[in-house]
């Protein structure tokens, strides 16, 4: 099965926001069967890009088919940073299930009202066997899974919008994925990460500022996610660090 890198979808700073499809990273993925298809149609909540899927949850549906994707043909377990109510982890979930794979999934939440409403939106599709909810601060829980030796086929990023918090757990990715496993990163293509007054948004920054190259190298754009390989110290990723970018 071969693996296909996007190079060609990467997005300058001041492209953030600019509309990026759904396309495949796994050769295979035209495989994957009904709930793939139902993600790249579901229904959009009223004015939005969302999927509206039964789970609350902001997720574009180019989002929602490359993750349940990636989690699909994932080599070992799969961590999630920021559970939310559970949109997410359902589809992820799903996915493991879909692909008749004994792997766990771990799934991280600060908020522990998030983590039970998680907990219980997944009971309610019977989605909870072989899924761990962990509440905690994400840099923390994953220096606690480093210390233990842990490493998984798929990490999601989704705990943070702020720039130092996702600059933070990207300097703990090179050890906490395998290689040749993958990161998605949720609303690294939002178009309030160019916007100098939303202090909020630095996800964007973050990735480009903190996630070391090698080993990890860019693989796509889609919807609003940027997706990364741990691939070793061979290649580097397409595109520059935002510091060149910026001229610093």
């Amino acid at each position: 099965m071969a693996v296909i890198r996007h190079a060609d979808s990467w997005l300058e700073p001041h492209e953030l926001g600019a509309k990026r499809p759904y396309r495949p990273t796994y050769s295979e993925s035209i495989t994957l069967g009904p709930t793939h298809r139902r993600l790249l149609e579901a229904p959009l909540k009223a004015g939005s890009v969302a999927i509206d899927i039964g789970i609350p949850g902001s997720l574009r549906r180019e989002d929602a088919a490359k993750l349940y994707e990636l989690a699909y043909f994932a080599r070992g377990d799969v961590l999630e940073l920021g559970c939310a109510r559970g949109l997410s982890t359902a589809i992820v979930a799903q996915a493991v299930h879909d692909a008749g794979r004994a792997a766990r999934v771990v799934s991280i939440d600060p908020q522990s009202r998030m983590i039970e409403q998680a907990r219980a939106n997944l009971a309610a599709y019977n989605l909870l066997a072989g899924v761990e909810l962990v509440p905690g601060d994400a840099p923390a829980v994953c220096h606690s899974l480093v210390a233990r030796g842990r490493r998984f086929g798929l990490v999601f990023v989704d705990h943070s919008h702020a720039y130092g918090e996702v600059l933070a757990v990207c300097g703990l990715l090179p050890s906490l994925v395998e290689e040749g496993g993958f990161v998605l990163f949720h609303d690294f293509n939002d178009r309030r990460n160019k916007d100098q007054t939303d202090t909020g948004y630095g996800v964007y920054a973050g990735v480009v500022d903190g996630l070391p190259e090698p080993p990890f190298s860019f693989y796509g754009a889609f919807g609003c996610t940027g997706l990364y390989r741990c691939e070793g110290a061979a290649e580097g990723r397409a595109g520059n660090r935002l510091s060149s970018i910026l001229g610093a």
